[in-house]
């Protein structure tokens, strides 16, 4: 098991991104040939990381819109005119064009992205600016899609069932249920058994409870996994780190939980509770756009409210209308989430008689020792379901699926107890 120290406690000076080699070999070919600037007039001055680049371009853009030609004598008696010279010496780069823009680009939305987070921190910018700046410089011109390419470049849905969890690569899906109702200790079994899996990493962020509380846990459910690593308390900059050292393997993360790390962005906002739900959105929204880019699955620990809960209490028998009304400040989660998972109790007379609870205990009773898993989105909507059952055990702290269906599963379960008993002699 790897730990990641948390990152707001050290602060590296990092150099800011740029090609500079980029910018002056775009600025002499367009010297050089005045029609590349048709490729570049997407740049702005601004763009440019070194001062000087910037200045030679402001001119280039002006004669440009005003279809003046662009030649060395624009700055014969500025104070540039002998570093444009060198700059004609250097070697011709009108072959690379697209990729001297493009990096250019880049590096600048990189600069203005650092340099925003950085007032969002200072609170030199409220919440609303950040995330309105943000969506800016994410924003980005769209190119129409030719659909016969897209159908002969579709790849299959790629997932796996991890003991009766459906991790689909490429996917969000929630897990939600009561307060303290075990939600963390059962994530984690899903992670690790994730993570020993063929070419697979699990990332677990924790933004509840101290490393070393998290450290205890590991260590009841006898967890020792060298490919499930934890972030504590990360930011969605942390996160994309930390996918972007795994990308060429499948990668689970689990968010634990999801309105605690939307509490860490309010921080200062003293706002209503009801404004956690944009920081929910926000979270989505970010996590959305690298799950659509990489062989990542996100997987959101959620909530329910008290007002929610104390409904579910009491109907007859399990409702998925009302459970999905209850997740706890999630803002359009249970509407976004790819698929949502309600976690439900019973022990051995309640499974009998098929009657679920939200908790895992009776009042002054012992534990409840059955987990459902019940697909309540997928109900809801009108789709086939499989409910997933578990059943508590009580020599390794740990969960089994009982109702497993696939010989491949019975394979995966029996190489990791070999593992755990090699791991724990």
């Amino acid at each position: 098991m790897q730990f990641k120290a948390n990152t707001n406690t050290i602060q590296l000076q990092q150099p800011a991104p740029a090609n500079i080699m980029a910018e002056q070999a775009l600025l002499a070919a367009i010297i050089i040939d005045n029609t590349t600037m048709n490729q570049a007039a997407i740049l702005k001055p601004a763009d440019f990381y070194d001062s000087r680049n910037q200045e030679i371009f402001a001119v280039i853009k002006k004669n440009y819109n005003s279809k003046k030609t662009i030649d060395l004598t624009s700055f014969v008696g500025t104070e540039y005119e002998d570093y444009v010279l060198e700059l004609m010496d250097l070697p011709s780069g009108l072959v690379n064009i697209d990729k001297y823009v493009q990096d250019i680009k880049d590096n600048s939305a990189k600069r203005q992205i650092t340099s925003l987070i950085n007032d969002f921190r200072e609170n030199k910018v409220d919440y609303e600016d950040f995330i309105n700046s943000l969506q800016r410089l994410y924003i980005t011109k769209k190119e129409v899609i030719k659909t016969s390419e897209l159908v002969q470049n579709i790849q299959p849905i790629n997932e796996k069932n991890i003991f009766g969890v459906k991790v689909q690569y490429g996917a969000i899906f929630t897990i939600a249920g009561a307060t303290s109702a075990g939600k963390t200790e059962f994530a984690l079994e899903i992670a690790d058994i994730h993570a020993i899996q063929d070419d697979c990493i699990s990332i677990y962020c924790i933004f509840e409870g101290g490393i070393n509380e998290f450290g205890i846990r590991l260590k009841k459910k006898n967890i020792n996994n060298e490919n499930l690593y934890a972030l504590h308390n990360p930011d969605i900059a942390d996160i994309t780190a930390e996918i972007e050292k795994f990308k060429n393997k499948k990668i689970l993360v689990v968010i634990d939980y999801l309105q605690m790390f939307a509490r860490r962005m309010q921080a200062n906002d003293t706002r209503p509770s009801d404004f956690l739900k944009k920081y929910t959105n926000h979270i989505y929204t970010k996590l959305d756009k690298i799950r659509s880019n990489q062989d990542v699955c996100f997987c959101f620990l959620s909530a329910l409210n008290n007002q929610g809960i104390g409904e579910l209490r009491q109907l007859a028998s399990f409702d998925d209308i009302t459970f999905l009304k209850s997740m706890k400040e999630d803002g359009n989660i249970q509407y976004d989430s790819d698929y949502i998972y309600a976690m439900l109790f019973a022990d051995e007379n309640e499974k009998k008689e098929n009657k679920w609870s939200l908790g895992r205990k009776k009042i002054g009773e012992s534990m409840r020792k059955y987990i459902l898993l019940h697909p309540a989105k997928m109900s809801r909507i009108g789709e086939d379901t499989q409910d997933v059952l578990y059943v508590y055990d009580n020599n390794n702290g740990r969960y089994n699926h009982i109702n497993i269906n696939h010989k491949k599963e019975e394979k995966n379960y029996e190489n990791r107890k070999k593992r755990e008993a090699v791991m724990w002699t």
